[in-house]
């Protein structure tokens, strides 16, 4: 019976010091002390600022979602659902448009090395990886200094937005340019969807009020001439180039003439010489957006400075 007692006393010993140990390392090592895990994520999570966003061109396409937190000189963090919905969301958004590129930059503090910071960005990568499968090419990174916290920030390239959220934006440039000044405006294929072989021009809300507000312009200045300048990306062949970038400026031509512009209209061609902006990504593949916006016309208004008859004048001569 001694025997017994003293192995019952080691077994509730033994049973005392797993129990203390178990609640040592899922407190204070793991954070997750308590019975109901989620609702110890949903205190932390909320500690963390919703503020981290993801933009395209600038324009914000994800936003919202907690921050990467990350403590001083460690390069992993703990992922919580939240993220995990963030990069889930990510994810399927490289996966629709496999042209984009995503960048993520990894923020290191003034107080850490710089490898800190790229390290951030690695393991964030290989999440995206491993766990949802995408492509390494398609994954940029970046290193940048933070201020006062270091954490992750993300930005899509050659990704294009929601096309509402891009023609609304390209209808306000529009409409900026003929508040500002007729004699010249520019209109890319973000809103006319210019192709190399385009048969039909498209055209957008606010390029058709800047048709309307051109007729009403010029119905005073018959004298005034018309001149569209094609312009084409980067990607098109040399040979074709020029060909091209007339065909945008053509198209547009016969569009004012229908839309009832009677003044002359001019055409001319600069074909890939003079880019809005690069059209190739760090890796050279192709930017989708940059694209668009190299594809465009340049629409010039010129006032003649030829003076009509004075009929009395002459003939008084007579």
């Amino acid at each position: 019976m001694r025997s017994f007692g003293k192995i019952l006393i080691a077994v509730l010993i033994f049973w005392l010091w797993m129990n203390i140990a178990t609640h040592y390392y899922l407190c204070e090592m793991k954070n997750i002390c308590g019975g109901n895990e989620l609702d110890n994520e949903a205190i932390a999570i909320s500690k963390i600022p919703n503020t981290l966003l993801v933009k395209a061109d600038g324009i914000v396409v994800l936003e919202n979602y907690p921050e990467f937190v990350f403590v001083e000189n460690v390069d992993t963090t703990r992922i919580y659902k939240k993220h995990s919905d963030f990069l889930a969301q990510l994810s399927a958004m490289l996966k629709a448009q496999p042209n984009a590129r995503l960048l993520v930059k990894g923020r290191y503090r003034s107080s850490e090395n710089e490898t800190i910071g790229s390290k951030r960005a690695k393991f964030i990568i290989e999440k995206l990886v491993r766990i949802y499968s995408i492509s390494e090419t398609s994954v940029l990174h970046s290193v940048e200094i933070g201020s006062d916290s270091a954490g992750l920030g993300f930005e899509l390239l050659g990704y294009m937005p929601k096309t509402e959220l891009l023609i609304a934006r390209e209808d306000s440039i529009i409409e900026k340019q003929c508040r500002d000044s007729f004699t010249k405006v520019s209109y890319n294929g973000i809103l006319a969807t210019f192709e190399p072989n385009l048969s039909e021009f498209k055209s957008s809300t606010g390029f058709n009020k800047y048709c309307d507000s051109l007729r009403q312009h010029l119905k005073s200045r018959p004298n005034a001439r018309i001149q569209i300048i094609g312009f084409c990306d980067s990607h098109i062949p040399d040979a074709e180039a020029d060909k091209t970038a007339l065909q945008f400026a053509n198209l547009t031509a016969e569009y004012l003439k229908k839309s009832g512009v009677k003044n002359i209209i001019s055409t001319s061609s600069k074909g890939k010489k003079e880019l809005v902006k690069s059209d190739r990504l760090p890796d050279q593949s192709p930017d989708v957006l940059a694209i668009a916006k190299n594809r465009r016309v340049e629409i010039l208004i010129t006032e003649s400075a030829t003076k009509p008859k004075n009929k009395n004048l002459k003939s008084k001569n007579k």
